[in-house]
């Protein structure tokens, strides 16, 4: 009985130690680096673009970027993968899976701000605002 009881113990701390590491992601130094629980789900864009564009942050430091738009009476939807980290004030985001040296590799930081019960999201980029996302139910 008494090996039961320390199994079951020890089978416990070892689920609780390797849950405790899914908020975190590994930095290519290896070190670890927390990722803000705010991102995580799916944001709208309310801003002035005519497109559907939608953000999903996932708790493994990717961001799915869908947009869906009408273009001479067709609807195109395209989907984009990106990394993201939040560094001190600034969300950076970098293309998956692209060369640095392709012309579509993406790499750029936003300023954020989290608004309205952490209900809206506020890209901001050299000062000036370029996204403004709601959070979706």
């Amino acid at each position: 009985m008494k090996r039961c009881v320390v199994g079951v113990f020890l089978t416990m701390v070892l689920v609780i130690v390797i849950l405790s590491g899914c908020q975190e992601k590994t930095r290519d130094d290896g070190t670890q680096t927390p990722i803000n629980s705010g991102f995580i789900g799916s944001w709208q864009n309310v801003g002035t673009s005519p497109d559907n564009e939608t953000w999903t942050f996932y708790t493994n430091g990717t961001v799915k970027y869908s947009v869906t738009q009408v273009f001479e009476g067709n609807t195109i939807n395209s989907t984009s993968w990106f990394n993201y980290e939040v560094k001190t004030d600034n969300l950076c985001l970098s293309s998956i899976e692209v060369s640095p040296e392709s012309p579509s590799s993406y790499s750029e930081c936003y300023g954020y701000a989290f608004s309205d019960n952490d209900s809206h999201l506020t890209l901001t980029f050299n000062g000036t605002t370029a996204f403004v996302l709601a959070k979706m139910q």
